[in-house]
């Protein structure tokens, strides 16, 4: 079966939110400031940077900007072990040190589908730039 192929790849280290061991306030219904990340998750993904009017329903409201997105392929996040969400911390894309954060778990593109149909093979997951930056 053909497998699609991501234009100009580049390794991506993302730090997963470690929703089990994070602390929560259940007074407030939130999580304390500091939040546990998992283990670091190395994985090749085609990156696009450019501003985005997007609508995706968060936990913190509705997010309707995006800095950008990861296209992924599937196989490779599931050969990682990982399972993206919304909170995940991008720490480094091509070596350059970022803070980004993903707006969710991602929508499934793609025209490649598995022989049952089921599934598309690509991923595309949206992401927030919060550096403050002063150009």
């Amino acid at each position: 079966m053909a497998s699609p192929r991501l234009i100009h790849p580049v390794p991506v280290v993302v730090q997963p939110l470690d929703r089990g061991s994070s602390s929560w306030d259940s007074s407030a219904r939130e999580p304390i400031p500091q939040l546990r990340r998992g283990t670091s998750v190395n994985i090749d993904a085609q990156v696009h940077w450019g501003k985005r009017d997007v609508r995706i329903q968060t936990s913190d409201g509705l997010v309707t900007e995006a800095d950008g997105y990861l296209a992924l392929r599937r196989r490779d996040i599931e050969a990682a072990g990982w399972t993206p969400g919304h909170g995940d911390r991008v720490v480094s894309i091509d070596g350059v040190v970022q803070e980004v954060y993903l707006l969710g778990p991602g929508q499934h593109r793609g025209q490649y589908r598995r022989r049952s149909g089921s599934r598309h093979q690509l991923v595309r997951i949206f992401f927030k730039d919060r550096a403050q930056r002063h150009d």
